[in-house]
């Protein structure tokens, strides 16, 4: 289906569902047509979103992205492409944290493949769209960095079992 066809279905939906709307008042349908308005948007943008041709090998190289290649770096730099769009909230996961056993070797490969992109994310300015050419990273005062582990798992216990509440669970 080309852009203009689901441009041309959503709109006559549109008209069905306002037309509704006038009728009975349901703030529902309304709230109905603004999802497909904002899910036609996403949609209609998310190829250039997500085509990294365009970035300079040097900003490539800041998050440690490898073209095609699934990874943290990738996800970084989506986000801070998400962000240049003006989206408000982007949350990021890792998976790998939940070690064991071997917990030094565990966190030293999982730094390895987290530091490097996370560290370009809070560094490299951002343009924003509708804003100025150049900002720094806190993007604006409303901004927030969190970070988070899973608390609770200390790998204390000579054998490998978890331990995350050692009195509910004795060996």
């Amino acid at each position: 289906m080309t852009r203009e066809m689901q441009r041309a279905s959503l709109d006559a939906l549109k008209d069905l569902n306002q037309e509704h709307y006038a009728k009975t008042g349901d703030m529902e349908i309304a709230s109905r047509i603004a999802s497909y308005e904002l899910a036609f948007r996403m949609q209609m943008n998310a190829p250039e979103l997500l085509d990294f041709s365009k970035e300079s090998p040097e900003t490539l190289k800041l998050y440690g992205v490898e073209v095609g290649k699934p990874s943290f770096a990738m996800n970084c730099l989506l986000a801070r492409r998400l962000i240049e769009r003006g989206v408000r909230f982007v949350q990021l996961f890792h998976e790998g944290w939940d070690h064991h056993s071997e917990v030094v070797k565990g966190v030293k490969d999982q730094t390895a493949r987290t530091d490097q992109a996370s560290a370009a994310l809070v560094k490299r300015p951002f343009s924003v769209v509708g804003g100025p050419a150049l900002i720094t990273p806190s993007i604006s005062v409303a901004s927030l960095l969190a970070t988070s582990s899973r608390p609770g798992n200390a790998n204390n216990r000579p054998y490998h079992r978890r331990q995350h509440h050692p009195h509910r669970h004795p060996p």
